[in-house]
């Protein structure tokens, strides 16, 4: 599912990407993982960023909050995700 929004987003098929990440946040497990959750936040604001979305920032600052809190702020999910989506690179 993010593998989807991250080519959707590559490709600049906003629709597809955004469908993509619903049916990821949809799959979250309820309970107490944390680290699935923080995955999907970070794609989603790197789908957000490729896409020129205008709430890239806010979603950017608040998948860095949840990593941050889990003590992974410079995850290498980021490198992954903005290769993934075409993003250059952007300290998070």
């Amino acid at each position: 599912r993010i593998a989807v929004a991250l080519a959707a987003a590559r490709s600049d098929d906003a629709a597809a990407a955004e469908t993509a990440l619903e049916r990821a946040r949809a799959a979250l497990p309820s309970g107490g993982d944390m680290l699935f959750p923080a995955i999907v936040s970070t794609a989603a604001a790197v789908v957000a960023t490729r896409l020129g979305s205008s709430d890239a920032a806010s979603l950017r600052a608040t998948a860095i909050e949840v990593l941050t809190a889990m003590g992974i702020p410079e995850s290498g999910w980021w490198v992954a995700f903005e290769a993934a989506a075409g993003v250059g690179r952007v300290d998070p």
